[in-house]
């Protein structure tokens, strides 16, 4: 009977120690997944205001062009 109680305490804690582990994984990675989203989401407002940035240039150079045409 003892020795099944020790095989219980052992199986208890080893199973304790794997879910903490666990645990700690996860943590690990929602860390990660939120670097990660960080990251893409600066990358996408860096690239919006390039978009912006290079309409314009385009509206400008229309512009331009548009003036060139009628002098």
């Amino acid at each position: 009977m003892i020795e099944d109680e020790e095989n219980l305490e052992e199986l208890v804690e080893n199973a304790s120690n794997e879910y903490q582990d666990l645990s700690n994984t996860l943590d690990q990675i929602d860390r990660y997944m939120t670097n990660l989203e960080n990251q893409n989401d600066s990358l996408v407002s860096k690239l919006q205001d390039l978009l912006e940035s290079n309409r314009q240039m385009r509206a400008e150079l229309q512009q331009e062009n548009a003036k060139v045409k009628n002098s």
